[in-house]
């Protein structure tokens, strides 16, 4: 076997580090540990990405939309009330976008940073899995809150379970370890079932619908039957947990209708926004630092014209691919595809794009589905400008983690930080 590539590498030292349940955090909280680890794998590939001469060239359609999306962003943060905070979100989704270009055409690196990423959450699922074995000898309630290991809220976790699912049945059809895989997908299915999450049910159904407009039918009979069995062994665990234990809660909203209700800019801020990464939203006695809906988030912080762009963005990723099917689709692109609209639907729900782990996936998923066919020249100029951010990005990072406060007031809902706090 070839030797892993610097990015492979490296991305492959950010999942373990994040995934593997007995790794102790750098941080105070998980999210925060799982954030400094994330500055430091951004900063190294783009280091990395200094010493190429070139680079691949996207379809002028999306080069356009991220560089019109990421200079908006950079006058929104100008103009914000946090310009520092708000700037160090902005130069962090400039790298995302910088560093999604050294995966693409890199078929072999994504193959095997799924199979790490699998392979680490096979290793949490296993001891989410001894949680529940000692909650049952315990008498104990089976709150996923008791279950879950490295995530700070059970929602983070949720995000994984989804992303990781089309995955893991395209890992079940190529693999002789069909019992292993299988009953790893089980025990997902049953961890998500216990943590009553509404919109990953939706989400699950949701990938069950394009397996059969994909006509992927042998996925789809797999994943029924892994199903079944999953919520089986649900109802075992429900039958045997003590009557005095809240019931799931699926139906409930959580409050996200009140907060996107309430989420709607002032007039002055409808064209560039409040600055990247400076929503925030009072329900009651908590602060809110994002909204749990992609739609509204970039409306809010980064304005009308942010908005239509990402929507364009986001069409031609999903034109370029359906027009496409007609030509010879590997099971791997529908695969990530399936991942991608999966990801886009959750993130309508759920904050997926605030989140570091779930935003070096969405790298991986773009550099899938990206068309790229050209490069392109990587000179002077432009390797300039790309270690002036990474160097401006890196220090506003340590500076922010350094002023972390851990005993101080804290906002609900990670942005950057798990503080979001902004000065």
């Amino acid at each position: 076997m070839l030797p892993l590539s610097t990015q492979a590498f490296l991305a492959s030292v950010f999942f373990i580090y994040a995934l593997f349940p007995l790794i102790p955090s750098l941080s105070y909280n998980f999210h925060n540990g799982q954030r400094i680890t994330q500055i430091f794998l951004l900063t190294l590939l783009s280091i990395y990405l200094l010493r190429k001469n070139t680079l691949y060239l996207p379809r002028k359609e999306i080069t356009y939309s991220v560089a019109i999306l990421l200079f908006i962003s950079f006058i929104s943060s100008s103009i914000s009330n946090f310009p520092l905070s708000s700037l160090l979100n902005t130069l962090h989704y400039g790298l995302l976008a910088f560093i999604t270009l050294l995966f693409i055409n890199s078929d072999r690196d994504i193959k095997l940073l799924f199979i790490v990423i699998f392979i680490m959450h096979t290793c949490l699922i296993v001891i989410c899995t001894l949680n529940i074995i000692f909650i049952i000898f315990d008498n104990g309630f089976f709150h996923a809150h008791n279950i879950i290991m490295k995530f700070d809220n059970v929602r983070h976790f949720n995000h994984l379970q989804i992303l990781i699912l089309p995955l893991s049945f395209y890992i079940l059809k190529r693999t002789k370890l069909k019992t292993l895989v299988g009953a790893t997908i089980v025990l997902n299915l049953l961890i998500l079932t216990m943590s009553s999450s509404l919109a990953a049910l939706v989400c699950y159904s949701l990938i069950l619908i394009m397996y059969v407009t994909f006509k992927m039918y042998e996925y789809l009979k797999s994943a029924l039957s892994l199903t079944i069995i999953s919520l089986f062994l649900f109802l075992i665990l429900i039958a045997i947990e003590p009557e005095s234990a809240n019931p799931p809660a699926f139906l409930s909203d959580s409050g996200r209708i009140e907060m996107w209700l309430n989420s709607i800019p002032d007039f002055e801020n409808i064209l560039f926004g409040i600055g990247s990464g400076n929503y925030q939203i009072r329900l009651n006695s908590v602060v809110l630092s994002h909204p749990h809906n992609f739609v509204i988030q970039i409306f809010v912080e980064q304005g009308l014209i942010s908005l239509i762009t990402c929507f364009y963005f986001l069409f031609i990723i999903t034109f370029v691919f359906l027009k496409n099917r007609h030509k010879k689709t590997t099971n791997q692109e529908k695969v990530a595809f399936i991942t991608f609209v999966t990801a886009v639907i959750y993130s309508l729900f759920s904050g997926l794009i605030v989140m570091p782990i779930t935003q070096i996936i969405f790298v991986l998923i773009f550099s899938q589905l990206i068309e790229c066919n050209e490069t392109t020249k990587f000179n002077r100029k432009l390797k300039i400008i790309v270690a002036t951010i990474t160097s401006i990005y890196f220090t506003l990072s340590m500076i922010s983690f350094y002023k972390l406060e851990p005993n101080t007031p804290k906002m609900a809902g990670p942005s950057f930080w798990s503080a979001g706090e902004k000065t």
